[in-house]
């Protein structure tokens, strides 16, 4: 009987009857047809997955018996395993697919040649918004088999396409959720070839990428890209190894897209962290014999072509002095309120330089072991005759001493709103690691304070550049450059970038961490420009002399004491760049045309992001989120491809954005759609913080 003459009598099939005629060669396309007319599914419309909702048990209870017992029928499988593709678009289907065990059915069909195509395919759509209970079984579970059909498949082949597609989507979906070491013991249970599957990765970039179409190159771009920066941060020492693997992460930086310009930097900037260590500015007291013996030549040699005689070094060992000689003055005839009222000037001019000097008049009258532990009782007197920021001072300078760093940060915000001029709470309040945001904000609004040392201030720019990095590249990894997170992150890297060419302007060459924000200082001009920069990085070479001349200085100090010179993760960031960066414009040229036509790039300019004004950063750094014109309540829609030439909408989640014909209304305002009960509580919960 032909396709025709079973249009109208379908339905009046039995199962079997089904199946036998599926057996025909009728070609899978038919028989996915002639199951979804039998069961009365649509994926064509927004009406038709609502009855598919309404039917789902009945609809898989069927799917169940035809996997079961038609195995070795190719057809068969292919027409059920398409069927649930397309079923997958509904994000709520999907989950109860998922649920219903249907995954290691699914990839238990990548075995077979005929089937593995269409398997590939209803993976990727499985995986597509990187639920994170799907991607966590699919990388810790079944990535070895994903693997195996990737490394079967044509490397130019869009079965390879969609292999990596579900590798990179499940890798960053598990790295999100689980503890890196988990993940690498598991790829070692599973005999996981990293090195293939990055070379791989790599070949297909490099050569296979700028071959297709431009629709294709869209959608994939962003996945391959993603594979190799996963297995990086898994594995630094291989990334760290392979000269193509630096090359392809250098190459983003010449991208338009600036979401691929920082996924580049980022994982570079990460995988130099992991070789190299953490990026710590030196301590000065290591220098001050050399100080007072006297540099050797190169050091000096290095400050001549610098073009300055001017030593923070020198600036240091001097206020070290002052200070220890202010100690002994006030502690020699000890009035507690004298005491205190000239060491809280005195911190207020050079804190950053002082440590606690031993008290040599220790006594069972005043049983101090060095002048820190005088400040508390100090302070007493001081509150006792109001003098209540002299006070504070000493007090928020002890709680420091004590590493009682919360104590001293909330005691230094309450000093704020009583005398909000005094530079010395904003940089007590900058020393917090728990928090990232209000150290920046903290420290800027320090920087702005009237009658700042100079200590003070180039502490405060190290924290405030080192801080809006680390925001920035965080802040625009995440983003989606549609939502309003995405403008906070242009607004740090602002930030950042304004304030590491005033340090390039203001801090002496032998300043502690100088060495660090110089080479921040092009890395971000890299980030911000990478695109527009010349062949040659001309641009870039009166910066670059400066930068090195800095790390000679560095090095110099440091091996002038009996310290080895000491790589830190930003140089070699910086280094690792420059040596490929001016190559890859040729070598990746390929490559970095299709980033430009990414679906990153292509969401950047359909937002039309400009840099963020004055006021967005006012607002940023006044602790307001950066205004957008999103609402959680606000209806969205994405457009589906049914498995014809239709296209139709269905609304998406207000909270995760799954697409769903199922989406449950808010009761409140009538607007705002949910794909489960937990979003709409999260966001009521959220709406009444604020």
């Amino acid at each position: 009987m032909s396709v025709e003459a079973l249009k109208g009598n379908i339905k009046q099939l039995s199962l079997r009857q089904l199946v036998d005629v599926c057996r025909e060669p009728l070609g899978w396309h038919e028989a996915c047809w002639m199951i979804a007319s039998y069961l009365d599914i649509d994926t064509e419309s927004r009406a038709g997955f609502k009855r598919i909702h309404e039917n789902y048990s009945r609809v898989m209870a069927v799917f169940e018996q035809l996997y079961t017992e038609n195995q070795e029928n190719d057809i068969i499988i292919n027409a059920l395993i398409a069927q649930i593709r397309d079923m997958f678009a509904d994000a709520v289907l999907r989950d109860r697919i998922y649920e219903d065990a249907w995954l290691p059915r699914i990839v238990s069909v990548l075995q077979h040649p005929k089937t593995r195509d269409m398997a590939l395919k209803c993976l990727v759509r499985l995986i597509m918004h990187r639920a994170e209970v799907i991607c966590v079984e699919v990388c810790m579970s079944l990535f070895d088999e994903v693997c195996r059909a990737l490394f079967d498949s044509p490397i130019d082949s869009d079965a390879a396409s969609d292999a990596i597609e579900i590798l990179s989507n499940s890798l960053i979906g598990a790295m999100a959720a689980l503890e890196t070491s988990d993940i690498i013991a598991e790829f070692e249970d599973m005999d996981i070839d990293v090195d293939r599957l990055l070379t791989l990765a790599l070949d297909r970039m490099q050569g296979c990428l700028a071959n297709k179409p431009d629709s294709s190159i869209c959608l994939s771009t962003c996945h391959e890209i993603m594979l190799p920066i996963g297995l990086a941060n898994l594995y630094p020492e291989v990334a760290i190894a392979s000269l193509r693997t630096l090359q392809c992460l250098s190459a983003c930086l010449r991208s338009s897209s600036l979401s691929i310009r920082v996924l580049g930097m980022r994982s570079l900037y990460d995988l130099c962290f992991d070789t190299a260590g953490p990026t710590n500015p030196f301590e000065f007291t290591h220098f001050l014999p050399p100080l007072v013996e006297g540099f050797p030549p190169e050091i000096h040699d290095a400050y001549l072509a610098y073009g300055t005689t001017e030593f923070y070094g020198q600036v240091n060992l001097e206020s070290r002095i002052w200070f220890g000689d202010l100690v002994q003055e006030h502690t020699d005839n000890l009035d507690l309120f004298e005491y205190g009222m000239a060491i809280a000037n005195g911190i207020l001019e050079v804190e950053h330089p002082i440590w606690p000097l031993p008290f040599e008049r220790k006594s069972a009258q005043h049983p101090y072991n060095t002048w820190v532990d005088i400040l508390p009782h100090a302070a007493r007197v001081l509150r006792s005759r109001s003098e209540l920021d002299n006070a504070d001072i000493l007090d928020i300078k002890f709680l420091m001493g004590a590493k009682r760093w919360q104590d001293a940060i909330d005691l230094a915000r309450k000093a704020a709103k009583r005398s909000p001029d005094i530079v010395f709470w904003y940089y007590s309040m900058s020393m917090t690691n728990e928090d990232n945001e209000g150290a920046l904000r903290a420290a800027q609004r320090g920087l702005q304070c009237p009658d700042i040392s100079q200590h003070m201030r180039i502490a405060l720019l190290y924290r405030t550049c080192r801080t809006a990095w680390d925001l920035t590249l965080a802040t625009l990894t995440k983003g989606d450059p549609e939502e309003s997170s995405w403008e906070e992150g242009l607004a740090y890297m602002a930030i950042c970038h304004e304030n590491l060419k005033t340090a390039a302007e203001v801090c002496p060459p032998d300043t502690p961490g100088f060495d660090i924000l110089i080479n921040l200082l092009i890395l971000s001009h890299i980030l911000r420009c990478g695109p527009d920069l010349g062949s040659d990085l001309r641009e870039l070479k009166p910066l670059i002399k400066k930068a090195r001349l800095i790390s000679r200085i560095d090095d110099g100090m440091r091996e002038r004491c009996g310290l080895s010179a000491k790589y830190n993760s930003t140089r070699m960031t910086k280094d690792v760049i420059l040596e490929h960066l001016a190559a890859v414009s040729s070598d990746w040229n390929g490559f970095v045309q299709c980033t430009n036509l990414s679906t990153f790039a292509h969401t950047e300019r359909e937002a039309k992001k400009k840099v963020p004004t004055v006021e967005q950063i006012a607002d940023l750094l006044s602790g307001t989120q950066i205004s957008s014109t999103q609402t959680l309540s606000k209806r969205k829609t994405v457009k589906i491809m049914g498995s014809g030439s239709n296209a139709f909408r269905l609304y998406q989640c207000s909270w995760c954005m799954n697409p769903s014909a199922a989406l449950r209304k808010c009761g409140v305002c009538g607007k705002a759609r949910y794909c489960n009960p937990q979003w709409y509580l999260l966001t009521v919960f959220l709406l009444n913080i604020r």
